[in-house]
């Protein structure tokens, strides 16, 4: 008799025949078993020979009856290699708090789309965002669909669900008169160079954050962006930019190149003074000691102080400091194209649905100077 079959007799005298067959851990580092009971002795060795198969392949093999909370630890651990650290540690927080509470002990094969609407309701009625919910419910719809193609599921349920609508949130952006309070806010700064790149180039804070000495030519004035940092509960990491898109090369004004060498001037004195324990990881801005900065630090430590020093509203983010950019790029008649490609988007049309509010200012000129070339002739 072939291994991981063993013949079992069941209470009322017939006969199975139960597969067990080690397919992995568990979250704890248990050993994790695929346990089924078949009557046929070729159904037995048909799902055995399936899931051996699947397991040497490396796909994530789950019991036909598991619970739905099992079924997602392993999607998600097959997810791992594919996403960056951040991501993964949000995916799974994300189903640790709204998803296992809720659907967790549900069998995956008798999920059904009213337990979703269900679901839905009770993370609204909890006072989440519709966004965070939309989020939950993205995880769950790409995890069922995964089981759907790996023919665990004859459908998708989440297919026949809505997902609450999403209100934009509104974007906050400086006009150029806020601007110019807060460069006098943020003059001789720890952060003033790192603050005005920002406001300057556009770059998400993932971007500025994760940026090297390597990726700026001082001398032609260019920035080359192909990297940011990421931070997880535990370590950080910097890496490839998410798309090619946003890959790009950033030309630089003469002033900015003058802010970029002092300010790495500045650094190599602080370097030298602190040899012993600096960590050398090429950053243009680092910490104290050379190590990477955390988003939530600089904005609590240094841009929010600066924003009321300069009377402005301290619910600005640092990634408000890019929509300030785009804002004032279109505002002043910027070429979509333009703006898109200095803020590594993937299409002219994904700049217009992020920035319309500027359209109609832009509408309105373009109004204008038509009717200056065409009224009253």
């Amino acid at each position: 008799m072939p291994s991981h079959i063993l013949k079992r007799k069941r209470a009322d005298g017939s006969v199975g025949y139960q597969v067990r067959i080690a397919v992995g851990k568990d979250r704890d580092g248990k050993p994790k078993f695929v346990i089924e009971t078949f009557d046929k002795w070729a159904d037995a060795v048909a799902r055995k020979n399936k899931i051996l198969s699947e397991r040497d392949e490396g796909i994530a093999v789950v019991p036909q009856r598991t619970p739905v909370g099992e079924y997602l630890d392993a999607w998600l651990a097959g997810k791992k290699h594919g996403l960056r650290p951040n991501t993964h540690e949000g995916y799974e927080r994300a189903l640790d708090l709204y998803v296992r509470p809720y659907l967790g002990t549900r069998r995956l094969d008798q999920l059904k789309p009213i337990e979703l609407e269900t679901w839905i309701s009770q993370l609204l009625d909890k006072g989440l965002s519709p966004r965070t919910v939309r989020y939950a419910f993205g995880l769950v719809s790409d995890a069922l669909g995964h089981a759907v193609r790996m023919g665990m599921l004859p459908r998708n349920a989440a297919k026949s669900v809505k997902p609450p609508k999403q209100t934009r949130r509104e974007m906050q952006a400086l006009d150029a008169e806020q601007v110019r309070g807060l460069l006098k806010a943020i003059k001789g700064s720890r952060h003033e160079t790192l603050f005005r790149l920002m406001l300057y180039s556009g770059l998400r804070p993932s971007e500025a954050l994760g940026l090297k000495w390597s990726d700026i030519d001082l001398e032609g004035g260019v920035i080359k962006v192909q990297r940011s940092l990421t931070w997880t509960s535990k370590e950080w990491s910097v890496g490839d930019t998410k798309t090619a898109s946003a890959r790009r090369s950033i030309p630089i004004a003469k002033w900015m190149v003058c802010l970029l060498t002092t300010h790495r001037r500045l650094q190599a004195t602080r370097r030298m003074k602190i040899a012993d324990i600096w960590q050398d990881h090429d950053l243009v801005f680092p910490d104290e000691i050379g190590g990477p900065l955390r988003p939530a630090n600089v904005l609590r430590r240094h841009l929010r102080p600066a924003l009321r020093k300069a009377g402005l509203p301290d619910t600005i983010r640092l990634y408000d400091l890019r929509h300030t950019c785009a804002t004032l790029m279109l505002a002043e008649g910027l070429n979509p194209k333009i703006a898109a490609e200095r803020l590594g988007h993937a299409s002219i049309r994904m700049t217009m649905d992020v920035y319309s509010h500027v359209t109609p200012t832009m509408q309105e000129e373009a109004s204008a100077k038509l009717d200056s070339i065409l009224g009253d002739q």
